[in-house]
């Protein structure tokens, strides 16, 4: 019999937020592929289920309280979902049990429709946030690319439903976490890789289907507050009995969860600091995933615990003991500063939090040591150094550095095998980092892609960053939710594809000589529209055009049906002319009066529905001793002046055909 266990490095979470006052709490949707891939034909992905055992290893390592979870199988039809369970608070072994045998009964069926189900878990975890105010997580776990045997409009929909969910993701700050069993030619890590990258999730290929235990190891670790102890490794002795202790601190380890391997007869007793477990005690704190099984201590007993394993003598052993972290690891600068001069001395403080509150007892200094690690931001060198203890449970260090460098530090709080990893802070002597301006930190580009526009932005990254010292500035990508090779940064010249981009942030940064730097954000909005969409949209903007053309047509040509006469109201010279039967409109100056006061280029006699007219001027005129830039000419004449004495003016005389007006 042979003792094993995961298959993935243990990886440290990041500490997070000391707002977030449930640390390691999270909404959670897992999304299952229930295809027939994975388990028909010579290439089934998964025909043994494993899959099975790894979501039970994820649930099993669960806060025993706390999280609200939720699955959905799916296969090709969005309207019929394999399994779709909403989200719901798991409390305890039982629900974890009861949640586990649901996605197993769900069983697998037809074809692939990836952009649905994740739609579907992106909307459920928004509508869930938007209550409890907690963060949300997706897993999503598939073999293969989106397929719907051939219906490309069910497929179209597929990868438009696709998109939305990615886009939404963004918005409301949900990572996607992706595993695609990579075994056989049927699967298409591409597709996974690009939905995780884009969400700012992590994805990771499994060459087999044993891989996938230590996958979700991995993204459990990940996403909740988590510290993992190396594995051990150790071969029974001649007396088939091997011992390993477990020590508990005062703070920080809300949860302990031990993994073992059940393959064979080995059996496991726990003994707490004050006695031995029951069997009863064991029993209910036992669950089990494939062949494993995970030992979960809630609020566990302070101090050194005590695990009995029973095996075969040469066999093999292996242990993980993942703790559950309820607290949080903060450091700071005394003064709250980050920039000092060269030979300056600065104080650093680190202490451990719980719901936001510095933990002040002195036991703290007294169980953990804590590492300090300064890293040299312009060579990546470091140097590591213990902390001391200082008062109310806090430890200090007071560096001093003569040269001008500037450095990210952090600290580590250790106990036993359990570490607690702090926030990272920036450390300059004598150099700052270049700034960004505040109204440019975030940068919102709405782009609407057509085949003939919007298909490239570029960006001079020069006018976003300035350095106080003077010191060139060296660009580059920190982060980015867009589509892998859309885009290109040649120095401070920045290049974006956002025919291919799609939407998404981008963060770049800006580095000076000593390693120092600071980040912008340019947060891409982009609208795709296809030929056929485009194609539809300029027929009908081209169908708007006729139409209000049209109507201008009608508007600035209604025809005026008898004659119009204009003379001089104030000369006897007789000049003028007469007009009749025309179109819209007509101006004074066709009529060649002289002198009269007025602009005659720029006063008309407009044609009014009815058979009616209508003299306009851009300045006032008179008539009938009123000020007025209209007048309504009547049938017969009518005497329009330039001015208030009447100096000036014109005499206009209508005669209308009334057979036409009616």
């Amino acid at each position: 019999m042979v003792w094993c266990l995961l298959l993935c490095q243990p990886v440290l979470a990041t500490a997070q937020a000391l707002n977030n006052q449930d640390l390691e709490r999270f909404n959670v949707m897992l999304v299952i592929d229930g295809s027939g891939s994975l388990v028909y034909g010579d290439n089934a992905t998964d025909a043994n289920g494993l899959r099975y055992d790894a979501l039970d290893l994820f649930l099993a390592l669960l806060t025993n309280s706390g999280n609200n979870v939720g699955a959905i199988v799916f296969d090709n039809d969005p309207q019929n979902y394999l399994l779709n369970t909403g989200l719901q608070s798991i409390t305890g072994k039982s629900d974890k049990i009861s949640l586990s045998d649901q996605i197993r009964q769900a069983g697998t069926r037809d074809d692939t429709d990836i952009g649905s189900a994740l739609l579907t878990a992106v909307e459920t975890l928004n509508a869930q946030s938007a209550q409890n105010g907690m963060e949300s997580v997706i897993i999503l776990f598939s073999d293969g690319r989106t397929d719907l045997g051939g219906d490309q409009e069910a497929y179209e929909a597929s990868l438009e439903n696709k998109e939305t969910a990615i886009t939404t993701a963004q918005t409301a700050g949900i990572p996607v976490y992706s595993i695609c069993l990579n075994a056989t030619s049927v699967a298409d890590p591409a597709e996974l890789q690009e939905i995780s990258s884009r969400t700012s999730g992590s994805f990771v290929a499994v060459s087999s289907p044993e891989d996938l235990t230590g996958a979700f190891e991995a993204f459990y670790n990940l996403i909740f507050s988590t510290s993992s102890s190396e594995r051990v490794t150790s071969s029974f002795p001649s007396s088939g009995k091997l011992t390993f202790n477990i020590d508990v601190p005062t703070y920080g380890a809300e949860e302990v969860n031990i993994i073992l391997d059940t393959d064979g007869a080995g059996q496991a007793q726990l003994t707490a600091p004050s006695g031995p477990m029951s069997a009863a005690d064991m029993e209910d704190s036992t669950m089990t995933g494939g062949d494993f099984n995970i030992i979960k201590l809630v609020d566990p007993e302070v101090g050194r615990w005590t695990l009995e394993l029973s095996g075969v003598p040469q066999d093999n052993v292996t242990i993980n003991v993942i703790y559950n972290i309820d607290t949080s690891a903060v450091l700071a600068t005394a003064d709250g500063g980050s920039d000092y001069g060269a030979g300056d001395t600065v104080t650093l403080q680190a202490a451990l939090y719980q719901n936001g509150v510095p933990i002040t007892d002195s036991t703290v200094t007294s169980e953990y040591t804590a590492e300090l690690t300064f890293t040299n931001m312009a060579d990546n060198s470091t140097q590591t150094v213990e902390m001391n203890a200082g008062p109310n449970g806090s430890f200090t260090y007071d560096f001093q550095e003569n040269d001008f460098n500037s450095y990210s530090v952090q600290v580590v709080f250790r106990y036993s095998n359990m570490s607690i990893p702090s926030n990272t802070i920036p450390v300059n002597f004598g150099n700052t980092a270049p700034v960004v301006a505040s109204d440019q930190q975030l940068v919102e580009e709405s782009v609407i892609v057509t085949p003939v526009t919007g298909r490239e932005r570029t960006f001079d990254l020069s006018n976003y960053f300035s350095d106080a010292q003077g010191d060139p500035i060296t660009y580059s990508v920190a982060s980015s939710q867009l589509v892998d090779g859309s885009v290109t940064l040649n120095g401070s010249n920045l290049t974006v594809n956002t025919a291919k981009s799609r939407s998404g942030d981008l963060v770049l940064r800006g580095t000076d000589p000593q390693g120092a730097y600071s980040e912008m954000t340019i947060r891409f909005q982009v609208t795709n529209l296809t030929p056929a969409i485009f194609s539809v949209i300029v027929a009908a903007l081209v169908a708007v055009i006729v139409i209000v053309s049209i109507i201008v047509y009608k508007k600035t040509h209604i025809p005026f049906r008898g004659s119009i006469t204009v003379t001089s109201a104030t000369s006897m010279s007789g000049s003028g002319r007469s007009h009749a039967n025309f179109k819209g409109k007509i101006k004074l100056l066709y009529f060649a009066i002289g002198s009269c006061g007025m602009d005659a280029k720029k006063c008309w006699f407009v044609a009014q529905p009815g058979n009616r007219l209508e003299f306009r001027s851009p300045v006032p005129v008179y008539w009938n001793g009123m000020p007025t830039k209209k007048v309504n000419l009547l049938n017969g004449s009518t005497e329009i002046y330039a001015d208030e004495n009447r100096t000036l003016g014109i005499r206009v005389t209508v005669k209308f055909d009334y057979n036409i007006r009616k």
